[in-house]
């Protein structure tokens, strides 16, 4: 059943577990339950389409590097932010949940061999096989990496009939989270509000908030500030560890031969004429000492920009003339998709401004830091090296890339609107926000799904590891919701 908040007949709702959020970690727990024979309620703040009064919700502010505003990085209404995914899946390899040594904090509490399987499924919903393996290249500091478009983007639009017509979940739009009733550790009531003032109480045994990077932590904070909970508190962390994956053009490249790069099985170029994605191996990375860069070849499209990159590299190294004019093949923009080092001043806090349900709005402090352009700096000189010792082609090195105090130079937007870590996961409450199986520490029904729960999110677009971690926890609460 699909219905609206002001259109329910009846102000309270009883059921084993009620989600809220309707975007992909919601939608996909509520699926699954109801698929294991779980009742289920999933409470959406937003509607079918956006509206001015929703997004406004969404409003916060800034402070620190440039960043978007707010309430265009997030969407609330039915899909959630799925609504604006271009639907790009790369996948997390072992080793980005490993602990690094220069990066204690970026480890997970679980393996990847327990998290794969999840993923794989995850996968398989979006239209997609299993990932390829990385292929070595560039001597064997680089891999090719297998990166692929899925056309199931928008939730809202993929589930919106199964959703209006289940018999185990009752989906309810225009219903926004404002308070809880809980003793000791124990929430027995969720209360919601619309947009016309109809409030709703959900009684259940279990309780999910799954809104997104930002809205898991300002909504957390919002009931330990009024509801006298001190859910996810002990280790401080709560709020704290934000990361993104920013987007930036760090060069431009010649290609003499491009089939030494490509291999067979990985499809078409995702967008944009986009050649090929590589990362770094975790050999280089360790002794480097930097988190995952994703290095993406973009292919110009006109001719105009591809001759002045020739004539710029025959200016340069002139020796190469005869070479660019008999067997080069493409140029185009070296972009990247780097993982940022979590670091707890990157951080989300309350402001004094509210939004209509008396909910203070966020404030995002994001920098980029000097551990960042670190990462930034030796993949992609390493990258650069390792094209020229290969004599597959060139790559000159944009300005910022090496002087930081540069502007960056950007070849997409800002980052890639993904909001990371705010809820960490950790095997104790001394550490993080939720423990492996994504129950809030000092709560013993609360748990949070998204991609607020990574500790650190490797290159890997985070859609299909958030389906994954929803598809892992309704294992969880199936057993105990029944």
């Amino acid at each position: 059943m699909l219905t609206f908040l002001d259109e329910l007949p009846t102000p309270e709702l009883t059921t084993s577990v009620c989600v809220v959020g309707g975007g992909p970690a919601g939608i996909i727990l509520a699926r699954e339950l109801a698929a294991q024979g779980v009742d289920v309620v999933l409470c959406e703040g937003g509607g079918l389409e956006p509206t001015t009064e929703s997004q406004e919700c969404y409003e916060g502010e800034t402070i620190g590097d440039d960043y978007h505003y707010l309430d265009a990085a997030r969407l609330r209404f039915l899909g959630g932010t799925s609504n604006h995914w271009s639907g790009v899946c790369a996948t997390l390899d072992p080793e980005d949940l490993d602990s690094k040594p220069f990066a204690p904090q970026t480890g997970w509490p679980i393996e990847m061999a327990e998290l794969r399987p999840y993923i794989d499924r995850a996968r398989d919903m979006l239209g997609l096989t299993p990932a390829l393996p990385p292929q070595p290249v560039l001597n064997g500091n680089f891999a090719r990496i297998d990166v692929r478009l899925t056309g199931h983007l928008r939730f809202r639009d993929i589930y919106l009939e199964e959703l209006r017509t289940s018999q185990k979940i009752t989906t309810v739009l225009n219903a926004n989270l404002i308070g809880i009733d809980h003793s000791n550790g124990q929430i027995s009531k969720m209360h919601f509000r619309s947009y016309e003032e109809r409030s709703l109480s959900v009684t259940a045994r279990h309780f999910v908030i799954a809104c997104g990077g930002i809205e898991n932590a300002r909504l957390l904070m919002h009931l330990n500030e009024t509801q006298g909970s001190e859910f996810g508190t002990a280790s401080g962390a709560l709020g704290r560890y934000f990361t993104e994956h920013p987007h930036g053009k760090i060069g431009e490249y010649v290609i003499f031969d491009s089939s030494s790069l490509d291999f067979p099985g990985y499809g078409k170029p995702v967008s944009r004429a986009r050649l090929a994605h590589f990362s770094a191996t975790p050999a280089f990375l360790e002794q480097a000492k930097s988190l995952q860069m994703r290095v993406k070849l973009y292919r110009y499209r006109g001719g105009t920009d591809t001759r002045r990159v020739i004539q710029d590299l025959m200016c340069n190294a002139p020796n190469l003339t005869a070479r660019l004019t008999s067997r080069f093949t493409c140029a185009g923009v070296v972009g990247m998709v780097l993982e940022q080092v979590p670091l707890a001043e990157n951080r989300i806090e309350l402001s004094e401004d509210r939004d209509r349900f008396g909910i203070r709005r966020p404030i995002l402090y994001w920098k980029w830091s000097d551990q960042d352009y670190q990462t930034i700096r030796e993949v992609a000189l390493a990258f650069a090296q390792h094209l020229a010792e290969a004599d597959i082609g060139r790559m000159s090195l944009s300005d910022w890339v090496l002087d930081p105090s540069q502007e960056i130079e950007f070849n997409e937007d800002i980052t890639a609107y993904h909001h990371i870590g705010t809820t960490r996961m950790t095997a104790d409450a001394t550490t993080g926000v939720v423990d492996p199986n994504c129950r809030v520490f000092g709560s013993e029904n609360l748990y949070l799904s998204g991609s607020s729960v990574f500790p650190s999110g490797g290159h890997a677009n985070p859609t299909a590891p958030i389906m994954g971690l929803s598809l892992r926890l309704a294992d969880h609460l199936s057993s105990r919701a029944l």
